[in-house]
């Protein structure tokens, strides 16, 4: 027999020790790097290829096949947790982060056939997209309220918005299936008196901010002329008050002055909590991260004519802006005279952080539920701004050429054209 060639014999200090039989040696070729060396995995880890995944499900029996793309998990190995089919890109974040980069975002509300063909006899719930200024769509928001309070207290109900991120190809037709990126919750009738003069706090309009989902806590103790709970129609029961979630701390809050910003409506931006003893003044709280100031006049007929600039005074982010576009194509045109469906441009500064940028959708959207979402329903679809009176000798026409924010209240201008018979002739 003819001696090994040299380098076949073991190291020194690798044979076993006496009675155990030798160990058996991988068999490795030209140019592989022992185990654990060179990018290998340690002994006793599953080699992942590209592509493939862990098998999480029974063990396969014998003679059974695995899965295509999927490793079989030997005895003694540790099993990864099963991973959950993401639906949303990776990284995504909160509803801040999507906007990080932008130096403007469009939300445009969706438009209700129903609410359209009653002329705002039946109010929906609204839907707003929210897009770049190329039209690419970032995110969409929903409301959440219950059918009786919107009906009867629209557009003063309590309601909640979540904001979901939209997923690729289905931007047209979005899902919720996602879970909320931030949620607003707003408070209303039955527990607040808002839409008139803002004297006290019980009639100031107030919104808190969330991160992920976030519900209004219903308040079963409270009741309204004996009542906690409404039914209407077989829908969903929901008592009439609402509280802000206890357990969860809101990382932006929105609320009205006391007084309303006097003739300039104003909506004060805190990064914090609303404080019921410090807060409900009548001016902004001097912990403010910006103030919303509106316009003198706005709404009614100037809706079809020029913008209404809401300015965002901040020494945060000096130069954001939120404007209500009035409308350029002739679509456009009956969306605004025939619905309450609006357009809005939110404009950023480079300073802004990704909260910053959240705190002003959401004020955005606080802008149109209080100032242009009070849409006066009539017998038969009529212009925005245009309301027919019927009367015992005819109708009147009354046409809303502005309305202006006084302490709070919506005070419109009108003229009226009388359309009668002389009874005498």
């Amino acid at each position: 027999m003819s001696a090994p060639p040299p380098g076949a014999y073991p190291p020194p200090g690798a044979y076993p020790p006496p009675g155990q039989p030798p160990m058996a040696q991988p068999v490795m070729y030209p140019g592989q790097a022992p185990p654990g060396q060179a990018g290998y995995p340690p002994p006793g880890q599953q080699v992942m290829y590209p592509g493939q995944q862990v098998y999480s499900g029974p063990p396969p029996v014998q003679g059974q096949m695995m899965p295509p793309g999927q490793a079989m998990m030997h005895p003694g190995q540790a099993m990864m947790a099963p991973q959950p089919m993401a639906m949303m890109p990776p990284n995504i974040g909160g509803a801040g982060d999507i906007l990080l980069g932008l130096e403007r975002v469009f939300i445009v509300q969706k438009v209700n056939m129903i609410e359209a063909v009653t002329g705002g006899l039946y109010e929906q719930k609204n839907t707003y997209y929210i897009q770049d200024s190329n039209g690419k769509h970032l995110m969409f928001v929903k409301e959440k309220s219950t059918q009786i309070c919107r009906q009867c207290c629209a557009p003063d109900h309590p309601l909640e918005l979540n904001f979901y991120p939209s997923v690729q190809g289905m931007e047209q037709y979005p899902t919720s299936n996602v879970p909320p990126v931030m949620s607003a919750l707003k408070q209303g009738c039955c527990d607040k008196c808002t839409g008139c003069f803002a004297c006290t706090p019980s009639c100031v309009d107030e919104m808190q901010v969330y991160e992920g989902g976030a519900q209004l806590e219903h308040d079963l103790e409270r009741t309204c002329l004996g009542f906690n709970e409404f039914t209407c129609c077989c829908m969903d029961s929901s008592p009439c008050f609402f509280n802000f979630p206890k357990a969860a701390n809101p990382f932006t809050s929105i609320l009205e002055p006391l007084g309303g910003g006097g003739c300039q409506s104003g909506l004060s931006v805190m990064s914090r909590a609303i404080n019921k003893e410090t807060d409900f003044i009548w001016d902004r709280p001097a912990d403010s991260i910006a103030y919303v100031r509106g316009p003198c006049v706005f709404g009614g007929c100037s809706e079809y004519c020029v913008d209404a600039h809401f300015n965002v005074e901040s020494e945060r982010y000096p130069g954001a802006a939120i404007y209500k576009k009035a409308p350029d194509e002739l679509k456009d045109y009956a969306r605004t005279m025939f619905t309450d469906s609006d357009v809005y441009e939110v404009v950023f500064t480079p300073q802004m952080n990704a909260k910053d940028r959240a705190s002003l959708i959401a004020s955005a959207l606080m802008v149109d539920y209080k100032f242009f979402e009070d849409f006066v329903p009539g017998c038969m679809p009529c212009p925005k701004g245009c309301e027919v009176e019927s009367t015992p000798k005819g109708v009147k026409i009354h046409i809303t050429l502005f309305k202006c924010s006084v302490y709070g209240c919506l005070c419109p201008c009108k003229v009226t054209i009388p359309l009668e018979n002389d009874s005498n002739n």
